[in-house]
């Protein structure tokens, strides 16, 4: 005869109940994480699709666990934008680098910092940027940035 109530079965009972929902919490958090890395790869990618660029100066960097933060700011068609990124590269305040940027909403943009600084020779970009860098790079090279 089958005893539903023997402590032993309630126990069991109890541990799968709580192992499902921990199972299911899991699942809810890796779910919400793929669709925000999903979303994050789906604006990098627009970004590098419709982007334009321009360069910066870096305006600050500040130390944070896992690299530094840098700060930057630059113009584009009279406006100043100011930008903040992630990133384990050196660079230091006042380096002049390539920003790409979304015509549409500049406040969508990412500083290049793995690529080469801006030369000296630059001094000015188009109002509304330029469509393509003015400097020899590799278009997959700023897509491998932008990942």
């Amino acid at each position: 005869m089958k005893n539903s109530k023997h402590p032993i079965n309630h126990k069991i009972n109890e541990i799968i109940k709580n192992e499902k929902g921990t199972l299911i919490f899991i699942l809810t958090i890796l779910i919400i994480f793929l669709v925000l890395a999903f979303f994050k790869n789906k604006k990098d990618e627009n970004l590098f699709l419709i982007g334009h660029y321009t360069y910066g100066k870096v305006t600050d960097i500040k130390a944070m666990k896992g690299g530094l933060r840098y700060y930057y700011e630059f113009k584009i068609s009279g406006v100043s934008v100011k930008g903040k990124m992630r990133s384990g590269r050196f660079k230091n305040v006042n380096d002049r680098c390539f920003v790409i940027f979304d015509p549409n909403d500049y406040n969508n943009n990412k500083m290049l910092l793995q690529l080469h600084t801006v030369p000296d020779s630059i001094t000015e970009t188009p109002r509304s940027g330029w469509k393509d860098l003015p400097i020899n790079i590799n278009k997959s090279k700023i897509r491998k940035v932008l990942q």
